[in-house]
This record gives C-alpha cells, sequence and structure tokens, in this order.
C-alpha cells in the first residue's frame, strides 16, 4: 500500500506504546496476559514494521529509521516491570538493524524522558494535571519536561542527511536527568 500510495518508502519511524496492565505490577503482579500485550505492541509492533518497511526502503534505494525507545531502557521505575523491558529491546533491536543493513539503511533510537502527552493526563483534573507534570519536571536539571515537538525535532534530524554518519545509536533526550540521577549516588 505504501508504494502504490507514494512510490517509495525512504523513512520510518517507529513510536508505539503499551503500558496495559502495568501502572503499579512488578512481576509476579502482572498477568500474563498484561506481560504478552505489551510486548506485542512495545515490541513486536517494531519488528513487524521493520521486517516490511526494509525491503520497500532496499527497493526505495534505501532510507532511515528512527525507533522511539524510552530512557526507562537504562533507568527502571519500580513497579514497571515490562515497559523498560520492551524499550531495552528496541534499543537491542536498533543495534543490530544498524549492522545488518547498512550502509543502504541507518537505524538509530531516541529514547526521551518525560514527555508530556495528551493520554498522559488520565481521568485527572487540569490543576491536578499541572501540579502532576510541575512535580515531574522539579526532578529534571532543567525543571521541565520534554514536548512532543523536541522528540519530533530529533526525529527529523536522524531521519535526514544531516545525521548521515549517525548509526546505531540510542540518543536519550532526558533534559540531563540520567546525568543528573547517576551523580546522586
Amino acid at each position: 500500500m505504501t508504494r502504490q500510495e507514494f512510490g517509495a518508502l525512504h523513512c520510518l519511524v517507529n513510536c508505539a506504546a503499551s503500558y496495559e496492565g502495568e501502572i503499579a505490577r512488578n512481576v509476579v503482579e502482572i498477568s500474563e496476559d498484561d506481560w504478552q500485550h505489551t510486548l506485542d505492541v512495545n515490541l513486536n509492533g517494531y519488528f513487524r514494521f521493520a521486517k516490511y518497511g526494509i525491503p520497500l526502503m532496499l527497493q526505495s534505494g534505501g532510507g532511515t529509521i528512527v525507533n522511539i525507545s524510552s530512557g526507562q531502557a537504562f533507568q527502571v521505575l519500580k513497579n514497571f516491570s515490562v515497559y523498560p523491558v520492551t524499550k531495552a529491546a528496541i534499543n537491542a533491536l536498533t543495534k543490530a538493524l544498524a549492522i545488518d543493513f547498512a550502509p543502504q539503511i541507518r537505524v538509530n533510537a531516541i529514547c526521551p524522558g518525560f514527555v508530556r502527552i495528551a493520554n498522559s493526563e488520565g481521568s485527572r483534573s487540569p490543576e491536578e494535571v499541572e501540579q502532576w507534570i510541575e512535580g515531574i519536571a522539579q526532578t529534571y536539571p532543567l525543571k521541565r519536561v520534554c514536548s512532543v515537538e523536541e522528540i519530533a525535532n530529533v526525529a527529523l534530524f536522524l531521519a535526514s542527511d544531516d545525521s548521515s554518519y549517525i548509526n546505531g545509536e540510542c540518543i536519550i533526550v532526558d533534559g540531563g536527568k540520567s546525568v543528573y540521577d547517576a551523580h546522586k549516588f
């Protein structure tokens, strides 16, 4: 369908995440169905897009893949078991694809910290949301959370020729939180 509609595929951005059954559940508490669902969305979806997108990219003369991962691939939150597992696996998949399909296709990952997205607000009132977000922002050296546009700008850079020598990297975009947290010990 992509080839019929657009004629070629040169860029693929994988961006999917599910926290199905994840909130405050460790491996003992999470159901096998919720574990499997999260693996299917967060990891197997990326696999499928790569499996079927890469042949189209190769036929189109090459391209770039940008996988949206998470800072949780490196720093795990308590009682979040399957989500960081899937994001760490995405980072490994990124590196494997980068080696397997270079030089025709470059593959990189973006590992954001907390990003303010519409569905992160849940059923809270606007005031509660702002207070919650401000609390999170205070844990970051830049004292703010990331916007969707900031992640999109990194993806655009990685998809462009300006990043033509970047391949197999997992770029942390978290306002310095991972560096800051590492120095707390």
